[in-house]
This record gives structure tokens, sequence and C-alpha cells, in this order.
């Protein structure tokens, strides 16, 4: 019978080892291929996501053109991608169909604007369904700077990639778990051995000894291998056994005489006990478990059982309560109510009535309080029992509601209450007085009916955004009546949330305006601007001169402040009567504002003066160029009646940060300037800062020495290769003009280009090129290739002149021999935006001579296609900014991907400009790029060195 016993401890030891660390192996390797597997799927699924835009940015332009080779193309590449198993492109009519690779489903995905996202497991498969979106701007012009285009869906893309590797994978990580288990096993069963023999053994020894006991072998001992805590069990119980021994016999004696006695005692006292602790416990767990006040008072009013929630509201201790009358706890004036309530309870033997209970504090709280009478066995009434429930919530939702019931119907702003499909549920009295909709006409509409039209798509969208992301949203708005007045409205909504957060409620709350607005804004134009000329006046100007001050510092930006005053205006005023001058102030306002940005401020403060703001100036040297034009246009007569004036200004200049910060000083410098203006005599600029004075001194020793450099033969052209990426030959150059002046050495063009411009002496300039570059063409035609053609840059002014240029270019040609397509000539896009019939004119007599027309630094302007279906343009040039940053996968190299498939499909080539590394020449001649200039393969450099790189080889077969 003892080895059962031993071996039944032995095995709840080892389950006890065993069964939790196997549990923990086990649960560490669920947790270990769960975050693996999901880390593994979620990896696959942001791959597809990302491919899947891809896809679709690069789908666009073929789904507008309706080019299928060019979209099955870029779907063929796709399919070679890694996991890739299918790609298709639905049409936007559901029925063009491009595919690549074998698809595993049976049916492609409904066409819809919903994105897709599949995971199946049967052919282990991903599958990502998803709109493509274009722009409908982008059908007449795919680069356009609109600045609200609209989406409209072009197609959709269908993509499916293989989830074999995952799969695999997962078995992978399946065998981790199975080594983690296998591994707790073996830890427990070690853990379990160890037990065995440190623990288990002298606990069976033990065991043993006290059956032996148990049986009546009081001689039993134990012996315990082992030190310590062992050692001292086994003395403590080999004494109490030999102890048990020596007083066995006076033990035994003693308990035959009182067993019996007590086994009857015992067993009524215990089951007494249990009757009375079942009572006592369940009557307790009754009251307590009651959330509302419990108790029992006795025919006499008097209190002999409640609860601890009674005892904490009325804060007495339960000896405190003991036989106090129920009625010392009811306000007084509700004590009669009491009353009639246990009369009824007599009567109906329960009752339900509503009293002020006096709280601990004093404070009055409203109870509903249920009694019931209690009867005795005879079916007498003993004592009453009953509940209190406190509904002081109860009570201040039903206030709460008639009040807002009050307010709603009373309120003289206009309510209007929406479900959460925005559809109106409720509307009170001030909105059918404010929109002129009687409620029945409204109720189940959509709040769009009262919509004024002048607000567009992307004020409701922002509106929305705020309603749904922050619950609510605030602000004006144009609303329309009824009778189809327009009104202006101060909205708010708000959002009535659900428990569970969803939207339960839209309650929107508004009033009229109109007549509160119409007054602010003549009270603001009053206040702020001049009431003759209709230009800010002083208080505006200087509230601007402060922002603008702020926006300089923040873009670390110059700024310009000028002050003007026209001379000889009080002459004119005093001869001509303050009619003719007010005629002639209105006319001086228009020309002073025609010649700054929309973006600067002309002011008047007072009088004949006036105040300009130029602000974050790119380069503070145009500050002199509009000065000298507010200067010429001031010159220009002025027809007051049957009267011609002439006038002139004098203006003080100072410059933010450099003369001052702060806007009194900048005021002060502007006006000590401009009276130093007007001491030099009158019609002219002055400058408060030196630093500005000599800058303007600079330009226009500039201009004087400009004038003297062609005649003194300091100009020179430079020329650097344009190399061919199929062949690496060099058929082109691009010719650069450089500018050595006598003392001041080398000057960018940057610097002399402009006043050329200012001053008109950049015709002269440009046929001087042009001649230069024609001259140089002819020559490697003969000696280097017969087709090799020099570009030149022409600027927008050389086509303003009124004998155009085309004319004496082609006699020119002719006299040299030599076609038109020696010459290319560079423009920019801004000569094209705003071409007049002259500029048109010659580009079209350009094309009839056969010269070629490059259009420079395309990207970095407007990028409009419309003037390249417009204009007769043979190469796009990429800007320098754009190759700078070129890597795999970059943003730049997409774009110029995209401006090289364009100008293709256009018949256009394309020249990348400042390439410098070989890494940018790879991945631009792998899109597709026709030529690459830059320092990569040579600077500009004179035409020996020229004739020299191409006597090396670059530029021959």
């Amino acid at each position: 019978m003892k080895f059962p016993f031993v071996l039944g401890i032995r095995a709840r030891v080892l389950l006890a080892a065993l069964l939790p660390m196997t549990l923990l192996a086990v649960i560490l390797a669920a947790i270990f291929l769960r975050d693996r597997v999901n880390d593994l799927y979620d990896a696959h699924l942001q791959k597809a996501r990302a491919m899947a835009h891809q896809i679709a940015s690069g789908s666009v332009y073929s789904l507008f053109t309706g080019n299928r080779e060019t979209l099955q193309h870029l779907l063929d590449e796709v399919e070679r991608e890694e996991d890739v198993r299918s790609v298709t492109v639905i049409g936007a009519d559901s029925k063009s169909i491009t595919r690549a690779g074998k698809p595993s489903y049976q049916h492609l995905p409904k066409y819809s604007n919903e994105k897709i996202e599949v995971l199946n497991p049967a052919t282990q498969t991903l599958l990502l369904a998803q709109p493509i979106y274009g722009s409908q701007l982008v059908v007449e012009d795919i680069f356009s700077d609109a600045a609200t285009p609209k989406l409209h869906q072009l197609g959709q893309l269908v993509l499916e990639l293989s989830t074999e590797k995952i799969v695999s994978r997962e078995r992978d990580l399946l065998l981790v778990g199975i080594l983690l288990s296998i591994g707790g096993l073996l830890f427990g069963s070690l853990l379990a051995i160890r037990l065995s023999r440190g623990v288990i053994a002298p606990i069976i020894e033990v065991s043993g000894m006290v059956e032996r006991i148990a049986q009546g072998d009081l001689s039993a001992r134990v012996h315990i291998d082992g030190s310590g805590y062992l050692r001292r069990l086994e003395e403590g119980l080999n004494l109490m056994a030999a102890r048990i021994e020596s007083g066995q016999q006076e033990l035994q004696r003693q308990i035959a005489e009182a067993t019996a006695e007590l086994r009857v005692k015992k067993d009524e006292a215990e089951v007494a006990m249990q009757a009375i602790s079942l009572a006592k416990n369940e009557l307790t767990s009754i009251m307590e478990a009651n959330p509302d006040m419990l108790y029992v008072f006795n025919m006499n009013g008097k209190l002999i059982k409640w609860n601890s929630n009674f005892e904490k509201f009325c804060g007495l201790t339960h000896k405190q309560m003991t036989n106090r009358l129920v009625t010392e706890f009811i306000c007084k004036s509700d004590r009669s109510t009491i009353i009639k309530g246990v009369t009824e309870t007599f009567e109906k033997g329960a009752c339900s009535i509503e009293v002020r209970l006096v709280r601990h504090d004093g404070v009055l709280v409203p109870y509903l309080c249920n009694c019931v009478v209690l009867k005795g066995a005879n079916g007498e009434a003993v004592a009453f029992t009953g509940t209190g429930r406190d509904i002081s919530e109860r009570k201040k939702a039903e206030e709460s509601m008639l009040l807002a019931s009050m307010v709603y119907q009373n309120s003289g702003e206009a309510i209007m209450v929406t479900d959460p499909d925005n559809a109106i549920i409720a509307v009170n009295p001030a909105f059918e007085r404010v929109t002129g909709y009687a409620a029945a006409e409204v109720i189940g509409n959509n709040p769009r009916m009262l919509g004024s039209g002048t607000h567009d798509s992307y004020f409701f969208q922002a509106m929305w955004d705020s309603i749904i992301g922050n619950g609510h949203w605030q602000g004006e708005l144009w609303g329309r009546k009824k009778s189809g007045e327009l009104y202006a409205k101060f909205f708010t909504i708000n959002t009535i949330p659900n428990p569970d957060g969803s939207v339960h409620r839209y309650v929107a709350l508004f009033s009229d305006i109109t007549e509160r607005k119409k007054s602010e804004e003549l009270i603001w134009q009053q206040a702020n601007f001049d009431t003759l000329t209709g230009l800010p006046n002083r208080r505006m100007f200087h509230d601007r001169l402060e922002q603008e001050i702020k926006k300089a510092h923040r873009a670390s930006l110059p700024m310009a402040l000028m002050f003007l005053d026209l001379d000889r205006f009080k002459e004119i005023n005093d001869t001509l009567g303050h009619d003719m001058g007010d005629i002639l102030l209105k006319e001086a306002s228009r020309r002073l504002s025609s010649c700054v940005r929309e973006s600067d401020t002309v002011a008047r403060l007072g009088g004949d003066e006036f105040g300009i703001v130029l602000g974050e100036l790119d380069d503070p040297g145009n500050v002199e160029r509009i000065a000298q034009g507010i200067l010429r246009k001031l010159a220009d007569p002025f027809q007051l009646g049957i009267e011609t004036v002439y006038i002139s200004a004098s203006i003080g200049i100072t410059l933010y940060p450099e003369d001052a910060t702060g806007v009194d000083s900048l005021l002060k410098n502007a006006d000590q300037a401009m009276y130093a203006a007007k001491r030099l005599g009158r019609n002219r600029t002055g400058y408060f800062t030196p630093s500005m004075q000599e800058i303007a001194q600079s330009r226009m020793r500039l201009a004087n020495d400009l004038r003297g450099a062609l005649d003194g033969k300091q100009f020179h052209l430079a020329y650097q290769p344009i190399v061919e990426f199929a062949s690496g030959a060099i058929r082109k150059a691009e010719a650069l003009i450089r500018w050595r002046h006598p003392a001041r050495g080398l000057i960018n063009p940057m610097d002399f280009i402009p006043i050329s411009e200012d001053t008109g002496m950049i015709n002269d300039i440009c046929e001087w090129v042009f001649h230069e570059a024609a001259q140089q063409a002819g020559q490697w035609r003969v000696t280097q290739h017969s087709g090799f053609q020099v570009s030149i840059n022409l600027s927008p002014a050389c086509f303003q002149r009124s004998e155009g240029i085309h004319g004496t270019w082609l006699k020119h040609l002719r006299k040299l021999g030599l076609p038109g397509q020696s010459i290319a000539v560079e423009i920019t896009e801004g000569l094209l935006l705003d071409a007049s019939a002259s500029v048109i004119e010659q580009l079209l007599a350009l094309r009839d001579m056969g010269i070629q027309v490059a259009l420079d630094d395309f990207g970095t302007g407007y990028s409009s296609l419309s003037y390249l279906k417009k204009f007769d343009i043979d190469y796009l040039k990429i800007d320098q900014t754009f190759v700078r940053n070129l890597a795999p996968a970059s943003d730049d190299l997409a774009l110029c991907q995209a401006i090289i498939v364009m100008a293709h499909k256009l018949d256009l080539k394309v020249i990348a400009e400042g390439v410098e590394t070989e890494a940018q020449r790879v991945l631009l001649a792998a899109a597709g790029c026709d030529y690459g200039q830059g320092y990569l393969f040579s600077k500009a450099v004179a035409a020996e060195e020229f004739e020299a790189l191409l006597a090396r080889g670059a530029g021959t077969e």
C-alpha cells in the first residue's frame, strides 16, 4: 500500500514542475510566432502599398493619353519585380484592361473607388485593388500650377503579390516555436528531478513515519539524509514521536472520558451556530449588496435594522442610529408625506413616495422611498421595511430637459439639429424667422439647401475636417434665404456623440450678422483707407510696414521703404484749384501702384506725400530699378481738364535690416533720405545708407563701362560641350558670354546682363554673340562635323526690338553660307507665358529660317504644356536643380523621367544640365535622356580649349 502513495506524490510534483515550464515555453513560442508572422505580413503589405502607389502614379499619364503600349511596358517591368504574380490596370470605362502576369483569381474586383486588400491563404497571394486618380486640369496641362485641381478617377489598379516566401518563413518560425517548447519541457524535467531528490524523498520518509505512528507504532523513527533544516526536522520528529509514546496511555484515558460528552455538545453547538451564522450572513449580504439605502423600523417608527449606505448618508455610527425615529432623517415639510405613505402601506401592503432626506452635512437630497409591511407568524404587522434611492440626477436631468426645451423654443439664435447622415430632424422658431423656411419645408433635407454657392469645396472640406477631428466648428459663412436673399451668418456646429463615440446628432446654431458685417466693413474702410485715392492711409501703412518687417525677419530677406513727395504740387494746387489737384493725386496714385508688385504697399500719408513698402526682396538692386520706373511714370504729362501739367518726385529710400529694424527708425530714415533728394535738385532718389548708395553708384559705373565694352573688345565667348548620351559624341555646344573688365577683372554675367537689359544695350550684345557664335559654328562644321550646332542664350529684351532679330540674322547666315540648323537659341519660360504678337512672329520666323529653339531651365518656372503645343520648341533643357540630387528611386529621378517621357511624346529632344557625376549620367541615360551638359564632361572653355577637347576624340565618331 506504500508504493502507490509514493508514486502519486512524485507524479504530482513532476506535473507541478513540468506544466508551468512547458506552458511558459509554449506561450513564449506563440508570442514569438505571432509577432514575427505579423511583421512579415505587415512588411509585405507595406511593400505592396508602396508598389501600388508607384504604379498608379506612373499610370496616370498613360490613362490620360490612352497609350496602351507605354502602360503595358510599365506593367511588364513591374511584373518582373520579385513576388509580383500579376498586375492589371482597368480603364475608367471598366472595359479597357491592360495586364501583365497570370492572375490566380477568377474574376477582377468590381470597379469602384474603394481600396481592397485581400490575403488569400489558399492561393498564397496578396491582392490589392485601388483607384487611380488624376486631375482634370492635367488633361489640358499635366504640369499646371493651378491651385485647385479637381481629382477624377481614371482607372483601377489590381496588384497580386505572392506570399509563398512568407509561408516558407512561417514554417521556419513554427520549427523555432517547437524547439522553444521542447526546451521548456527539458528544463521542467531537470527541475522535477532536482525536486524529487532534494524534497520528495524527505517528504516520503516523514510520511512513512507519520503513517506508522497513525497505525499505532509509536516506536517509529525517521532518518533523513542531509544537513541543516532537514537534520533539525529529523531530530524534531523523533523527539515528538518519543513524547507521544510516553504520554499515550494518559491521553487515551482522558480522551475516553471526554469524548462522549464533548461529541454530543459539539454536535449541538455546531448545528445551532451554523444556522445562526447562515441566517445572519444571508441577511447582511442582502442588505449590503443593495446599492440603495435599506432600512427596517418597528411599529413605533424606530429603526431596528439598516445597511451601511444609510449610515454613510446620515453620517452617524451604528450606536447613534439605534432606536432613532425614521422621521428624524426626513425634511420637516415632507414628514406629512411619509405619514401618508405609512397609512397607504397599511392599506395596500406597499407604497412608493418621493421625499427629501437630510444628509449629514445638512443638504436636502430627493429620494424615492419604497416601503412594505413585515408580518409575523399570525399575519399581524410587526415592522416596516423599504429602500431609498437617490434621484438627484434624475431631477436635474428633468429640470435640464425642461430648461433646454424652453431655451430651444425661445432662443434668439437659429438652431438646427441633424442626424448622423446630416439630414435635418428639428429646427426652432428662430430658424424659421432667419431663413424664411418653415420647419416642414426643411425637415428630412440636407442643409446644403441653405447654401449660398459662394464657398468652394475646400472651405467645406476644412469645416468637416474640424467637425470630425475636434467635434466642433465655428466661423462665418454666407447663406441664402428662401426668398433668394444672401445673408452673412455666424455659424457654430457641435457633435453630440453616442456612448460608444459614434455620432448621435449634429447641432448647429447661427444668427444673421449681415448688418453688422456691413457696418464693420464701412468703419474699417474709413479707418484704414484714404477716401480720395482709395490707397491705404497712414494708419494702415504703419500696420502693413510692421507686418512686412516681421515677414522679412522670418524669411531673412531685405525690405525697402520709400517716402515720395510730389515736386511743385502746391503750385499746381494753388493755380488750378483743389479739384484739379485731387485729379492729379488720383492719377499719381494709379501710376505708383502700377510700378510695384501686388504684394507691395502704396499708401497716401497725407497731402502729396506717399509711402511705398517693397517686401521680401530677393535682389536689393531691384529697388533702384523700381524707383527709376516711378520717376519715369510720374514724368509723363498729366491731363487736368484742358490743362497739361508736368510734375516730378523726390524719393527717399531706406533698407531693412541694414539701416534699421524698428518702424519708427525706418520712417525717420526714409523721411531724411527724401528731403536729401529734394536738396539735391528734386526728381531723383536719395538713399539713407552708404551701402545702398554704393550699390547705386556701382551700377551706374558698371553701366557706363558697359557702353565701351563692345568697342573695347572686352567680351569673349566660352563654349560648354553638349554630349549625346547614346554615342558619347559632342555635336553641340552652348556659347556663354564673358566680360573681362580692364580694371575689375572677370565680371559675372548675372551682374551686367540685367543692367544691359535696363539700359537697352542688350540688343547690341545679342547681335555680337550671334555673329561670334555663327562664325565659330561655321568653322567647326568644316573641321569637326558637318552637323555641328552652337546654341546661344537670348534675353526676352532682344525680342522687344521693333525691327526684330530674324532679318539681320538670316542675312548673316547666308553671308557665311550656313544653314539655320547651325544655330539654336535658348529662351526662358517667362518669354512664352506673356508672348506678344511680335514675339510670336519672331519665333515663327526663326522656325522658318531653320534655327532650332531650346527651352532653358525647364521645370523651375511655370512648366506649362500650353506653350509647348503653341510654339515650335525643339529641345527641353532640364534644370540642374533636378539633376544635382539624382539618385535611384528619388523624387528628382521621377521628375526627370516624367519630363523625358513627355518631351519624347511631343517629339522633343531633352538636354540635362549640371551633370557632374558618372552616376547622374547613368541614371539619365537609362531614363532615355538625349543629351547631357555639365562639369562631368567639361566646364565652359575658350574656343581653342574646346577644339583640344574635340581633338582628344570626345567629339568624333
